[in-house]
């Protein structure tokens, strides 16, 4: 039996970190807004703990050398493409250590899937971190907060690509200063982080460029000082669970990733969806905001009747950049198109994140959707919360704490999506329409792995190699790492 074996028997698979989510720390008042509305507890239905899968052999290799202490390295990066079960592995490292894991991520709904915080949430920086020799800049965290890190047996960091060169020193000195221990890289923390360095990169200006790489060689994560000091462990997951039942189309995505089978995969990919048209069903994947808004409002003010508005109520402190991506307003009319952006909270599931379907009725606080497989599911109102790791005096550990709730139907019109926000879920069928090209490294390849299989897949055009390009840093830092078991 394995270690992950033997440490989930103790736990429970099935325990989970809701059970204990909704318990405030000893001494601590129900939270209330600003308002005086106490948060609610009971209503609307809210997320219910994910069902974890079986974990793959190199899941559990992975786990195996986090939780036995022979990791070797004070910082272990997990890397992974689309579909490998990156998000399925912090779940499992979270319960495995009842929860004395942090989990962060740089963006609010990459956050919420994993149960975690934003990193400037948790750490209590401001909207730019680039670091000016100021001691304002890393602010000093109230005593609780600084506890919970200290008590923390890892810190993971999700879609750690997105993490800029100054946020992750900011992270850096804020747990050296934090933990007080000014000589060592995270303040002696562990971290865990986990990413694909091929998808979505590091968000910056124009104005924050030119002081970025005046400061740093590069703008990700591991041009970062700290990034010399640490000598991490890398492990790759490598099975495509999401493409598993189509190998052709698995073999594709995965080739284009190599630049030195890239040209045959891309034509091997065209081949295998080149004659798929779009259907009604289908989503629009598009590189650009405005495209998207457009369909989508064009595609409701088509539909006869008048449009019903459901508005979200949020409790707590919920920024717009934390919570999930269902706006304060939804329209909705009878035949629009929809897409549920939530997983159902009872077993059976009847619906899950990136489900699509049709309105088929709107009442005050749910809505009648015919899914695309002919099945009829109402939708109700659905309560995301965002949680915050706090130190549990009574029960010697940390827990995780609802601060804040966002209470909203969870559908969007769901004739188009940004490329952005379709990362991370799974489309039957998807229609992308490049437009004026891909603007943005990764942004082709998140595009062409939404899909469980290549007959759901189509495309405005055809697809090119030059379509799938990656900034050159990323491909020179993953040319020089030694992935673990290679």
């Amino acid at each position: 039996m394995s270690l992950v074996d033997t440490v989930l028997g103790w736990f429970g698979l099935a325990r989970v970190r809701r059970e204990i989510a909704t318990r405030q720390p000893a001494g601590r008042a129900p939270l209330s807004d600003a308002a005086g509305f106490q948060l609610p507890v009971h209503g609307a239905p809210r997320a219910g703990p994910e069902p974890l899968p079986e974990l793959s052999s190199e899941q559990r290799a992975i786990m195996d050398d986090l939780l036995g202490g022979g990791l070797g390295s004070q910082v272990a990066l997990v890397l992974g493409a689309a579909g490998t079960g990156k998000s399925t592995l912090i779940q499992a490292l979270v319960r495995a250590t009842d929860g004395q894991a942090i989990v962060c991520a740089f963006t609010g709904v990459a956050a919420l899937r994993v149960d975690g915080t934003t990193i400037h949430r948790l750490f209590g920086f401001g909207p730019h971190v680039l670091p000016r020799e100021k001691a304002d800049v890393i602010p000093y965290l109230p005593e609780e907060r600084r506890q919970v890190l200290a008590k923390a047996r890892f810190l993971v960091i999700d879609e750690v690509s997105m993490v800029r060169c100054d946020l992750f020193d900011a992270i850096d000195r804020s747990l050296r200063l934090n933990l007080g221990k000014p000589d060592l890289p995270f303040g002696g923390k562990r971290l865990v982080l986990v990413g694909d360095m091929l998808q979505l990169t590091p968000i910056v200006g124009k104005e924050e460029r030119q002081t970025i790489h005046a400061q740093w060689p590069g703008e990700h994560f591991f041009h970062a000082r700290v990034w010399d000091a640490v000598q991490p462990r890398v492990f790759q997951l490598t099975v495509d669970h999401r493409a598993a039942g189509d190998q052709p189309y698995r073999e594709s995505i995965t080739a284009i990733r190599a630049e030195s089978s890239k040209i045959g995969a891309v034509e091997t990919l065209q081949e295998l969806i080149g004659r798929n048209r779009q259907t009604d069903q289908a989503v629009v994947l598009t590189p650009y905001n405005k495209v998207a808004d457009s369909v989508n409002a064009e595609r409701l003010a088509a539909l006869p009747g008048v449009a019903r508005r459901y508005i979200g109520t949020v409790h707590g402190e919920f920024s717009d950049r934390e919570r999930p991506v269902v706006p304060t307003h939804v329209e909705l009319k009878v035949g629009a198109r929809v897409m549920v952006a939530a997983n159902d909270h009872v077993e059976p599931r009847r619906y899950v994140n990136g489900t699509t379907g049709t309105v088929r009725d709107l009442q005050a606080d749910r809505v009648l959707v015919r899914k695309d497989d002919g099945e009829d599911v109402w939708i109700e109102r659905f309560r995301w919360d965002r949680f915050e790791p706090q130190w549990d005096e009574e029960l010697g550990k940390i827990v995780l704490a609802i601060v804040a709730s966002y209470t909203q139907i969870p559908l969007l019109l769901g004739w188009a999506f940004t490329v952005h926000k379709a990362q991370g879920i799974t489309f039957d069928r998807a229609h992308i329409k490049p437009g004026r090209g891909f603007f943005c490294s990764g942004h082709a390849y998140v595009a062409v792995t939404r899909c469980r299989t290549s007959a759901g897949l189509s495309c405005d055009r055809e697809l090119r190699p030059g379509d799938f390009e990656w900034d050159d840093a990323v491909r020179e830092f993953l040319a020089s790492v030694e992935i673990e078991g290679r």
